[in-house]
């Protein structure tokens, strides 16, 4: 009998749990909920089925409940990241999650599975999707009195794990820096604003990174690091910089050139724009200070006399 039971616990799968949690001791309040890793990227052929992980670790002082649901990737970074973009890359349908919704304490996280399952027409390159941890409501607390269950008003918040799933084939690297300009000709004060603007027409998401030289009268300089950017298949990526953000004194004409790794080999693209810097709220200060200077100097030296003479 024993050998049987063994044998079908041995033939028979076990099920898998949809998540498990950990209590970590010490944790903070802080009104406030972290979902983690920030991304995962997986590879896998068409028709394929695998497996992710998401983790919610609670900070709030109660009890909270979390949902967690799937999104379609939106970016107000990526230019051309709307619907038609949306239908063509999403990965939404693609992926399910093990459960919809958690009760955590504080400091406690949660492991939670998802399953992707990848169509078999699915087209080479890279497709997109979120998963997220939506806090719904503070778990109701038992009333004494009325014995029911009084919940609090629910605020929602949310935070997401971006997931990106490539499927192998020939795919293409393939961008450039398509602009580089401040968003002014003339300024008044610093900091200094870039916009970069890159093209990425591959199949595979690419991570330009770079820098920005400044020069200008007088041996003023500024370096800017552009730190590493993430650029979606088939899109615009718009990026922000600022220059000359230490709140120096800056004036004249400036030079700027970009100098940006397009995020595959050593392809390097180089752009330069021009701009002026006019403090002229600072020079009307100065001159100020300048003008009541020389009217009290000569207010003194209108009312003393030095004379010199031999006793």
């Amino acid at each position: 009998m024993k050998k049987l039971l063994l044998i079908i616990l041995l033939l028979v799968p076990m099920p898998v749990l949809a998540y498990h949690t950990e209590t970590q001791d010490g944790a903070t309040i802080r009104n406030t909920f972290v979902i983690g890793p920030g991304k995962q990227t997986f590879t896998a052929n068409p028709g394929q089925a695998l497996s992710g992980e998401v983790q919610i670790t609670s900070l709030f002082e109660n009890k909270y409940q979390y949902s967690i649901t799937v999104e379609d990737l939106y970016s107000s970074s990526d230019k051309e990241v709307s619907g038609d973009w949306v239908n063509k890359y999403s990965a939404k349908s693609w992926i399910k999650p093990e459960v919809g919704t958690i009760e955590l304490n504080l400091g406690e996280k949660a492991f939670i599975n998802y399953t992707i399952k990848v169509p078999s027409q699915a087209d080479v390159g890279d497709h997109y999707a979120v998963v997220c941890g939506v806090e719904n409501n503070e778990v109701g607390q038992e009333n004494k009195e009325t014995k029911k269950s009084e919940p609090t008003v629910t605020i929602q918040a949310s935070s997401c794990q971006v997931v990106t799933v490539t499927i192998p084939g020939d795919n293409i690297q393939s961008g450039y820096l398509e602009s580089f300009k401040t968003h002014k000709t003339w300024y008044d004060a610093t900091p200094i604003t870039f916009e970069i603007l890159f093209k990425n027409e591959g199949t595979t998401t690419l991570a330009p990174t770079g820098t920005i030289n400044i020069s200008g009268w007088l041996g003023q300089k500024d370096t800017v690091e552009i730190k590493e950017f993430r650029s979606l298949r088939d899109s615009l990526r718009r990026q922000g910089a600022e220059g000359f953000s230490d709140g120096k004194f800056r004036i004249g004409k400036f030079t700027a050139t970009i100098e940006l790794n397009r995020g595959y080999g050593d392809e390097v693209d180089t752009q330069t724009v021009e701009f002026w810097i006019i403090p002229w709220r600072q020079l009307i200060k100065y001159a100020g200070i300048l003008i009541v200077a020389l009217i009290i100097l000569r207010f003194i030296g209108s009312r003393v006399s030095i004379k010199v003479g031999r006793k």
